[in-house]
This record gives C-alpha cells, structure tokens and sequence, in this order.
C-alpha cells in the first residue's frame, strides 16, 4: 500500500525536512557556542520527535499519511502543544533550580526510551494505528495484541507520556513536569475512555473487552 499523492505533498515534506536539518546545524552548533545548552537540547529534542513522528507514519501508515504528519502544524492539539512547548521555554530560561546533571540524564534516557516505545507501537500497529481516533471500522483495521500491546493496551500514549515528562526531567523543569503530568493526565484520561468505547462498540466488541481485562494501561497516574 502505497501513501496517496493527494495526501502528501512532497514539496511541502521536502521544505520541512530541509527547514529542520538546517535548524538541526544550528542547533549542533549553538550547543557548543551559547550559553542556553538547555534550550537547545529542547530545540534539538523537538526535532527529533518531528522528524520520528513522520517516518513512522510514512513508514507503517501509508493510508493514512499526510504532509501534516510531522505534527508540526494543521493538526488537532497544535496549539495546546505549543504552549507547553512556550511554557517549557520561559521556564528553560528563568530556571530557579540550577543544573542537575543525574537528574538531566535520566530526563534524557526517558525522552529516547518513550520515542521508541512510541516506535514500536506505531510499527506493530501499522495501518491500524492513526493519529485521530477512528469512528468506522474498515476492512485493514485488526485488533493488535502482541509485542508492545502486550504490555500496555495504548503504548504510544505510554511512549509520548515518557517522552513529555522526560523532556522536563532533562531540563530542570519541575514546575511544567508537575504541570505537564496534570496537562496530560486529563488529555490522556478522556481520550482512553472515548477511544476505548469506540473499540468496544464500534470494532471489536468482546475481543476488546477480554483484551482490556488482560493488559493495562500503564501510564503513570493514568494506569
């Protein structure tokens, strides 16, 4: 199955990667000439998601993917993203707590952990994944149960969850951790529970109902 040109632009998709790999060089450079290695490592973070975000799709969703797939801009939750994103920047900038070093390593080591958990979800759920939640059952959508769906019921909510709270752990930035753990528990919690619904009486019925009795969720807070 092959991406729809209708769908993608690849002019559009040629600019944006060639707006982030510059950036990225000036970000590599910044990060070794400036005095804000933390706001870089963000820079370079969010690029890093971008750039993740529109592989995977293209990769493993090519139905369902579009220009937009990097998720950048013209998608549903841009602007909350973004001012979280703006919020985590002011915070970078007028830091209270100093650096904490185990603490930004480990903040790192979560950021790429969730990446890839968030990988593997979106590869072993291949054309049945999507980034909006869908309302008509079609014939390429199945119900997955294996690999990380073995583990967790939503992995890649599980992998953007670790990477958001992650990226604030890198950064020193315990005011918007605590504000982005009660930002995304909200999120989390009705989209669950309307997505779940929707599996449950629009897809897959019982199979649905035994697969939740078996495996959680397991998003921290959210379980």
């Amino acid at each position: 199955m092959h991406y729809s040109p209708s769908k993608v632009c690849l002019t559009e998709v040629f600019f944006v990667c060639f707006t982030l790999g510059a950036l990225f060089v000036v970000d590599l450079w910044a990060l070794f000439h400036s005095n804000y290695g933390s706001l870089v490592m963000l820079f370079i973070t969010l690029k890093v998601y971008f750039v993740t975000e529109f592989f995977n799709s293209a990769s493993y969703q090519p139905r369902s993917v579009t220009s937009k797939s990097f998720l950048i801009y013209g998608v549903k939750g841009n602007h909350e993203f973004w001012w979280m994103q703006a919020l985590t920047i002011v915070e970078v900038l007028f830091n209270p707590w100093g650096g904490y070093r185990i603490v930004a390593a480990i903040g790192a080591v979560i950021v790429f952990g969730g990446l890839y958990i968030r990988h593997l979800a979106m590869k072993e759920c291949s054309d049945s994944f999507n980034h909006y939640i869908a309302t008509v059952r079609k014939p390429h959508h199945k119900l997955v149960t294996s690999g990380v769906y073995s583990i967790s019921r939503h992995p890649s909510y599980l992998g953007f969850w670790l990477f958001a709270v992650g990226t604030q752990l890198m950064l020193n930035n315990f005011i918007n951790l605590v504000l982005d753990v009660a930002i995304l528990y909200y999120f989390f919690s009705k989209r669950i529970a309307y997505e779940e619904w929707m599996l449950i009486n629009k897809f897959y019925g019982q199979e649905y109902i035994e697969y939740r009795k078996r495996v959680g969720v397991y998003i921290p807070i959210i379980l």
